[in-house]
This record gives structure tokens, sequence and C-alpha cells, in this order.
């Protein structure tokens, strides 16, 4: 996963998942990549860590469905405190209308679990290269 300006080693990415399992799959993925990784299970530990390390956050990486604060509603809450970040939507919802929806909300992508690494990776890949290009 090697481009000439994208060093994964630079980018801090927040996962937002309520299920451990997926949580942790994901990050021992990135963190393999060389990734920095922070992983948070509700909104409202996201939000916190937001509100310590968000300039070190690159991007955000949410489910959509989980109890007390779902995916929607956590980026909701960050606009509103415009703290808003880049982010990207992982979830089992096919719908078309959700897909619709996450696109109107600002997200960079939308990717379906279960999940290829190598479609992960790829997409954060183009994501962080077009971020270095826009910035040179």
């Amino acid at each position: 996963m090697s481009a000439k300006n994208f060093d994964p080693k630079s980018k801090c990415i927040l996962i937002l998942e309520d299920d451990e399992l997926s949580g942790r799959l994901l990050q021992a993925i990135l963190v393999k990549e060389g990734f920095r990784v922070i992983i948070c299970n509700q909104g409202s530990e996201a939000i916190e860590q937001l509100s310590l390390k968000g300039s070190e956050i690159d991007l955000i990486i949410t489910d959509l469905i989980m109890p007390v604060m779902d995916g929607f509603d956590f980026i909701d809450h960050l606009k509103k405190e415009d703290r808003h970040k880049p982010f990207m939507i992982i979830t089992s919802l096919k719908d078309k209308s959700t897909m619709e929806k996450a696109k109107q909300k600002g997200s960079i992508d939308y990717i379906l679990k279960p999940f290829k690494t190598s479609d992960v990776l790829i997409r954060l890949r183009k994501f962080f290269e077009k971020e270095e290009s826009l910035s040179a």
C-alpha cells in the first residue's frame, strides 16, 4: 500500500464500531499497514477522543447501527459542533436509501460488511492519495 506521497504511519484513523470483534479486526488490518488507530465502541467515546486528539485524526470510519448513538447521529453531532472530519461508513446495510443518506451527509465512501481487506485498503489509499495531492 505504498505511494510516492502517502505514508500510512503519518495517518491516524478513528474507528467507531460497537461490535468488538469487527472493530478489532479492522484495527488489526490498519495497524498492520502502519496506520495509527484509535478505536471506540460508542459515539460518546468517539466524541471524547475527538475532543482530546482531534488534530491528530485524519479520518473516521464508522458503523451505522449502534445503540444509543448511531453512525448518522454521531456525524450530525460532529457537524453541529463544527468538528467535522472526513468519514467513511462501514456497515451491513445494503439498501439504496441508506447509501444515499450517507452520501448526502458527506461520506467519502460506503463499505459493505463483510468486507475484503484489500477493498478497504484500496479505498483508504485512494482517499489519502487524493488528500495528499490536494494539499501539495
